[in-house]
C-alpha cells in the first residue's frame, strides 16, 4: 500500500487552492471589469447616389475589437455625413438610405461601429456621394382638333396615342413599338385596361374617355401582324355597371371584341395589408398578365389628384377604408401590390377638373395625352397642368398643392418613380 506524505500533500493542496484563486479573482475581474476596448473601424463602405438620396452600404464587422481579438458580441453603427453624426440611435443592419441631401451636392461618408457597452470604433474609410435628379420621360401629345365642345374625335385620338408610342418605343412600326412594351408577350398574354369612371354617376361626368380606349385597343390588336385577339383585353372598372354606360362604354363579354367589365362583385381571396385595412385585389388583375392604366386628369378634395397613381384604388375592393392623411402613404402601396405587371400608363388629358373632383365633369380642356411608364413622373406632371390652371396660390395644406401620396411614392420604401419628369412633346402623326 502506497502511503502519501501528508505534509507534501498539504503542500500541494495549498498551492492548487492559492493558484485557483489566482485564476478565479483574474475571471472575476474580466467578467466585472469594464470593458474599454472599441471595436474594429467597419470596413468596405460603398454609396449609390440618386435623386435626392445616398444609399449606403458596408460588409457586416467580424466582432473583432481594436486589437483584432473577436472579443465583440452585439455590434451597431452609427453614420457621419460630413463628420456630423446623423443617427439618433445606432443601426443593426449595414445599411442606410440618406434622404437629408439635395441634388448637385458633394457628401462625405464615413461609419463608426459601436459595441454592447457604448464603445465607439475609429471611422471607417471616408467615401464621397454626390446625389444626382434622375429624369423619368413622359411623351405628351397635343393637338387641338381632339375635340369640339365635349365631343371627341376619335381618329385623331388615334393618332395622338400611337405617335407617342412609337415615341416611347422607338419604332416607327407600330406592332412592334406595341409588343416592345410587354416583355414576353405572347398571343395568349392577358391584358387588363384600368379606366375611371368614378364620376359615370351623371352623363356629363369627367370619365375616361372611350375614344381613348378604342385608340389603344386598336394599337394592341395590331401586335403579332394583327392576329392578337382582342378577346385578350379587359377593360374595367370597380363602378358598377350604370357609371360605365354613363362614361360612354358599351359592356360586352364575349369572344369577338375587348371586354368591357365592372369588377365589383369579383374579388380574390389573398388579402393584403394596407394601413390598418385588408384588401383584396380586383380577379382581373390577379389573372391578367399585364396592366394598363388610363385614369383622366382630375383634382381630388382628399387626395390632391387622381391619375395613375390614384386610380389603382379601383383595383381594391375596400378604398373608402385607406383615405386618411390625403390618402398617403396608401396610395403607394396599393400601387405597390401591382408594379410588377403595370406596362403603361395612357393619361387622358383631353378635359381636366381642377376644383370638384373627383366626381365633376370638365372644368377645361388640354386636348393631350400623358404616355408613360413612371406613375410618379406622370403624377407631378398631372399635378403642374392642374395647378397650373389656378387662379389663387395654393398653400401647402391645400389637398391638390399637396397630393402627399405623389411625394411619398417617389421615396424609399416605395421608390415608385421620379419626381422630375422630363417632358417630351410629340407631334401627331410623328414617327421617331
Amino acid at each position: 500500500m502506497n502511503h502519501i506524505n501528508r505534509r507534501v500533500f498539504l503542500s500541494t493542496a495549498a498551492q492548487s487552492a492559492a493558484g485557483l484563486g489566482v485564476v478565479a479573482g483574474c475571471n472575476s475581474r474580466q467578467s466585472t471589469g469594464p470593458d474599454v476596448r472599441p471595436p474594429s473601424a467597419p470596413q468596405g463602405l460603398t454609396s449609390i447616389a440618386g435623386d435626392q438620396q445616398v444609399e449606403l452600404t458596408w460588409l457586416p464587422h467580424q466582432h473583432t475589437d481594436i486589437t483584432g481579438a473577436p472579443s465583440e458580441r452585439a455590434i451597431r453603427y452609427h453614420i457621419y455625413r460630413d463628420s456630423v453624426k446623423i443617427t439618433h440611435e445606432p443601426l443593426s443592419d449595414p445599411t442606410y438610405i440618406d434622404v437629408a441631401v439635395q441634388n448637385g451636392t458633394q457628401y462625405r461618408y464615413y461609419i463608426k461601429a459601436v459595441d454592447d457597452n457604448g464603445n465607439e470604433s475609429p471611422a471607417s474609410p471616408i467615401i464621397s456621394a454626390e446625389p444626382t435628379a434622375v429624369f423619368s420621360k413622359i411623351y405628351r401629345v397635343t393637338d387641338a382638333n381632339a375635340s369640339s365642345g365635349r365631343t371627341l374625335n376619335g381618329e385623331v385620338v388615334k393618332s395622338m396615342l400611337h405617335s407617342a408610342v412609337r415615341a416611347m418605343s422607338g419604332s416607327t412600326e407600330l406592332a412592334a413599338a406595341y409588343e416592345s412594351l410587354f416583355p414576353g408577350l405572347s398571343a395568349t398574354s392577358t391584358i387588363a385596361v384600368k379606366i375611371n369612371c368614378l364620376a359615370g354617376n351623371t352623363t356629363r361626368g369627367l370619365c375616361t374617355h372611350p375614344q381613348v380606349v378604342d385608340a389603344l385597343i386598336d394599337g394592341l390588336t395590331h401586335m403579332f401582324g394583327g392576329t392578337y385577339p382582342a378577346r385578350n383585353i379587359t377593360v374595367f372598372d370597380d363602378r358598377n355597371e350604370s357609371f360605365l354606360t354613363n362614361a360612354g362604354f358599351t359592356l360586352r363579354d364575349d369572344d369577338a371584341h375587348a371586354k368591357v367589365v365592372t369588377t365589383q362583385n369579383s374579388w380574390g381571396t389573398a388579402t393584403h395589408r394596407i394601413g390598418l385595412s385588408s384588401q383584396r385585389l380586383s380577379t382581373i388583375v390577379e389573372q391578367a398578365d399585364y396592366l394598363i392604366n388610363v385614369p383622366v386628369l382630375k383634382d381630388h378634395t382628399e387626395a390632391g389628384i387622381t391619375f395613375a397613381l390614384k386610380n389603382c384604388y379601383g383595383m381594391i375592393d375596400k378604398p373608402a377604408e385607406i383615405h386618411d392623411n390625403k390618402c398617403s402613404p396608401f396610395v403607394a402601396e396599393v400601387y405597390s401590390l401591382v408594379k410588377a405587371k403595370m406596362k403603361l400608363i395612357v393619361g387622358d388629358a383631353i378635359f381636366g377638373a381642377d376644383t370638384g373632383g373627383p366626381s365633376t365633369g370638365p372644368k377645361f380642356a388640354a386636348n393631350s395625352l400623358l404616355v408613360a411608364t413612371d406613375p410618379v413622373a406622370v403624377d407631378v406632371q398631372a399635378l403642374r397642368m392642374i395647378n397650373d390652371r389656378r387662379t389663387q396660390k395654393i398653400s401647402t395644406d391645400s389637398a391638390t398643392g399637396a397630393a402627399r401620396h405623389v411625394a411619398a411614392a417617389s421615396k424609399p420604401p416605395y421608390s415608385l418613380g421620379n419626381a422630375n419628369p422630363d417632358v417630351v412633346d410629340v407631334a401627331v402623326g410623328s414617327s421617331v
